[in-house]
């Protein structure tokens, strides 16, 4: 039903029917103003973001080939719109900074108030990094997944599976980090020195911190067997509320059609399918153009000197023509005559007419003597030249691998780790049954700034027995670097 509204939606649009334009206002303004307020974090700026992807939208319905993709092309037009006004401002989305704790003592029993677990799970999602955010707010609260998803994002839908993944577990851990943040100081002394002087402010690294702390602290380790549905709770965070002027100034805007066309530019360039390219690809596109017209360039310039240097005054005596075949002087040809060709005297005499005894000799006939092979004038053996010694070769930087992690359960495992170093070309996730290397399998992994993660699906693992596993990452030069670890896959079936 919906495929059908937007297709109806899009026609509309490319007929620049102004019932179009409020007919995608009414459907999806309040979801993609919510968007951009999770990006932006000012509602003043998100709502700019949505006025501006709206008039992005009615200029250009008709490069869009699949209207059943209208939605995900909406929000990959609002994204690229978010991040142009991040950079123009020279800024980055202040994620770091959560609201204020409200609680110090939150109880996460059976009788907790929902109002308060969503208040936890929206403090703890200012612990997660702002792709992980982005991630979450798409999947669980606009329902975008699968293909939609990764066309909104500019990525692989391999790439797009994996960041869902990577989200959702950091959540959990994030709730899990949070609530002991909040709740274990007195329980555990290691903790209580951790956040001496913390302001309450839960940030992607005091997340981090804290979760390493879980994994290794046996008192602390305990909070986390606590049932919290993270998830539907996030899924469940109410949309923020539109600005009721918004409407009356999109469609205002887009009266005019031709006051429209320098909106067009603010998501481009687009790709074959009318999808803007993600302003990060941009930046390498652009650069890989720049080295491209430079290369060409200096191709042209070399080509340029090669005919010039052909044709120098001269060139063509020496290059164009072979040079003129001469006979050498040591050859001198003699002729050899017939006794007849001897003029009788009559021929000598004052008569203009030449004597009948008189006939033209043949053409002489050129012999040639054979010449001696040139002798070879005196070498001397040359006298062995020293070879230059040569300094050895700086030895190329190679990638770090740190922080590995292989974690899941009976829907599957997610693999991490933090690659530094060297451009990465791939990075991935092999594992084992511990002392059996005759079964081995392995997953991509997929960026995210220097971390990396791979989603390994629940048919491919080996549960309840110890898996050795190494994360390997190869740099765009060659070398190698990875990381070990041991990890076990824990799931019970019915009893």
């Amino acid at each position: 039903m919906r495929a059908v509204e937007d297709r109806a939606i899009v026609q509309a649009l490319c007929d620049h029917d102004r019932a179009g334009l409020a007919a995608v206002y009414d459907r999806y303004a309040q979801r993609l103003y919510d968007y951009c307020v999770g990006l932006l974090h000012d509602r003043h700026t998100a709502a700019d973001a949505v006025h501006d992807t709206l008039l992005v939208a009615a200029d250009r319905a008709q490069q869009l080939r699949d209207p059943e993709r209208f939605r995900a092309w909406l929000y990959a037009i609002a994204r690229n719109e978010c991040l142009r006004q991040l950079r123009q401002r020279n800024r980055t989305a202040p994620l770091e900074k959560a609201g204020e704790v409200k609680d110090e003592t939150i109880d996460l029993g059976r009788s907790v108030q929902a109002e308060q677990a969503r208040a936890l799970v929206r403090d703890a999602a200012a612990g997660l990094n702002p792709r992980e955010q982005e991630v979450l707010n798409l999947t669980l609260r606009h329902e975008l997944s699968g293909a939609e998803l990764a066309a909104a994002l500019g990525v692989s839908p391999n790439h797009a599976h994996a960041l869902t993944s990577k989200a959702r577990e950091q959540l959990e851990r994030s709730v899990g980090a949070l609530l002991t943040a909040r709740a274990g100081r007195g329980e555990c002394g290691e903790l209580d020195t951790m956040l001496a002087g913390w302001d309450g402010a839960f940030t992607p690294l005091l997340r981090k911190r804290i979760s390493r702390h879980l994994e290794k602290c046996a008192v602390c380790g305990v909070r986390r067997a606590h049932e919290v549905r993270a998830e539907a709770l996030f899924a469940a965070l109410p949309f923020a509320v539109l600005p009721i002027a918004l409407r009356r100034k999109v469609l205002d805007s887009g009266a005019d059609l031709q006051r429209v066309s320098h909106h067009g530019r603010i998501a481009a360039p687009y790709d074959r399918g009318g999808f803007p390219v993600p302003l990060g690809q941009q930046s390498k596109r652009s650069k890989a153009a720049v080295w491209l017209a430079g290369a060409a360039v200096i191709a042209l310039l070399l080509g340029g000197g090669g005919v010039l240097v052909a044709l120098r005054p001269g060139a063509e005596a020496t290059v164009a023509e072979p040079p003129p075949r001469t006979t050498p002087a040591t050859e001198e040809p003699f002729v050899t005559e017939s006794p007849s060709a001897v003029p009788s005297p009559s021929a000598t005499s004052a008569s203009p007419t030449p004597s009948p005894s008189v006939f033209r000799t043949p053409s002489p006939r050129v012999t040639r003597r054979p010449q001696p092979p040139p002798v070879p004038p005196p070498t001397t053996p040359p006298s062995p030249k020293p070879s230059p010694s040569r300094s050895p070769k700086p030895p190329l930087p190679k990638p770090v691998v740190t922080n590995p992690n292989f974690a899941g359960g009976c829907t599957g495992a997610t693999a991490s780790a933090t690659v530094t170093g060297p451009p990465i070309a791939r990075v991935s996730v092999t594992f084992w049954r511990a002392k059996v290397t005759t079964d081995t399998r392995s997953a991509p992994m997929f960026p995210d700034g220097s971390d990396y993660f791979g989603r390994v699906e629940a048919d491919q693992l080996f549960f309840n027995e110890t898996v050795e596993f190494v994360i390997t990452a190869v740099a765009e030069n060659g070398e190698k670097g990875s990381n070990r670890g041991t990890t076990t896959f824990v799931c019970r079936g019915p009893d």
